[in-house]
This record gives structure tokens, sequence and C-alpha cells, in this order.
């Protein structure tokens, strides 16, 4: 094979290339689940059934304002399920740990350290989070469902008291293709 080509060949070649990862048929996107698209939360207890901790403020936008199960024991067991209107294509599960408020706020609380995510086919994922406030994603590769619950099986002990907290629960559906 001459220069000339060679350089034919590989020109071809970037613009496959760049046809398959750039174009919209290719290209993997997602976006966060707004809140028309959410029916409602639900979850196994809240703290004093106070609605300063219920399931609602695990997607509210805020990292400063958890959800916080009714539970001594670490919270083991407990859940929150987020239920959409449709069933979807998701991508990824966004999740801030603890009491994200600051750093106080989050040592003094337990966090959550190994869950199970389920959706409506069946399907579970065991993750294991970090023990630190950033946003964690979870890739869970478009499975198509109309909620998605997280099942609390360990925690990270806090300093001071025995409850468990979730700052935000954030849902990424696989944008359509057009």
């Amino acid at each position: 094979m001459n220069k000339i080509g060679f350089l034919v060949l590989v020109i071809k070649l970037g613009i496959f290339l760049l046809i398959c990862f750039c174009s919209p048929l290719y290209a993997a996107s997602h976006r966060s689940l707004t809140a028309d698209e959410v029916k409602d939360i639900t979850a196994s207890s809240f703290l004093d059934n106070n609605d300063i901790w219920s399931p609602k403020h695990a997607i509210d936008g805020l990292s400063q304002t958890p959800w916080v199960p009714h539970r001594d024991d670490g919270a083991k067991g407990a859940w929150i399920q987020v239920n959409l209107k449709q069933t979807s294509p998701i991508q990824k599960i966004g999740l801030i740990n603890g009491f994200a408020r600051d750093e106080t706020a989050f040592k003094i609380n337990h966090r959550i350290r190994r869950a199970r995510l389920v959706f409506a086919d069946g399907q579970e994922i065991p993750i294991k989070l970090k023990d630190d406030m950033s946003l964690q994603l979870i890739e869970v590769n478009r499975i198509s469902s109309d909620f998605v619950r997280l099942i609390i099986e360990d925690i990270y002990p806090s300093s001071k008291y025995p409850h468990t907290c979730l700052a935000e629960m954030k849902i990424y559906i696989a944008d359509s293709v057009n």
C-alpha cells in the first residue's frame, strides 16, 4: 500500500469513528428524571413520622435534607422506592450518601455502606457506596422499569446518632433515539 492509499484509509477510519461515537444513534446519552416523571416516593419508614426526614427529601435536589428511616439498628432492611409514572430505560442511579449538610452532620449519623437496587423485572444489583458526600453514580445499563428500590444492607457507623441517612437519590434515564 502506498502513502496516499494509507492516508485515505486513515481518513475513512477517522470519519467512521467520528460518526459512530458522535452520532446520537451511537452516543450513550442520558438525563436526570424530572419531578413531573415521578409518580411518588415511598419508604419502609421515616424517623418519628416527621416530614423533615420523609422519603421525599431524597429526591428534592438538596443534600442537606436527607431521608432517615425510623430504625435504631442501623437501618438494615430499610428501603426507599421511587415510583415512575411510566416504564423508562434506566441508565444510572446517582446517590449522595449520609446527611451531607456538612462534615459534622455526615459523621455523627450512619451512612450506607452496602445496599441492593431492585427493579420491576426482578433484577437486583448489589452496590457498595464510598463513605463520602460526593455524588456516586451506579451504571445499571438501561434496565426498563417503572420503579427503583434501594434496600440498605450494611452501614458505616456514626460517631453519635443511631440513624442512617440518604441525602439524595437521582435516576438517570437513557434518552430515546430520534
